[in-house]
């Protein structure tokens, strides 16, 4: 799943988010049409269920494990 498909998959899940993060209300909308910045991407995989990988593809291959 990717982010943009977990977000719409439930009314309300972009404001949750922000809130959880703490973050204007409009990120996690602008993330959806673009990506989750590298630097949020380790928050958002614990808050949402979704894996680095599904999160950020360009950095994380499927499968691989980071040491953090």
């Amino acid at each position: 799943m990717t982010f943009k498909e977990w977000c719409l998959a439930d009314v309300g899940r972009f404001l949750w988010l922000a809130r959880q993060m703490k973050i204007t209300k409009g990120a996690p909308w602008q993330w959806s049409n673009t990506r989750v910045p590298a630097d949020k991407m380790f928050i958002v995989s614990k808050l949402t269920g979704l894996r680095l990988s599904e999160l950020r593809p360009d950095l994380v291959k499927r499968g691989e494990h980071l040491n953090v």
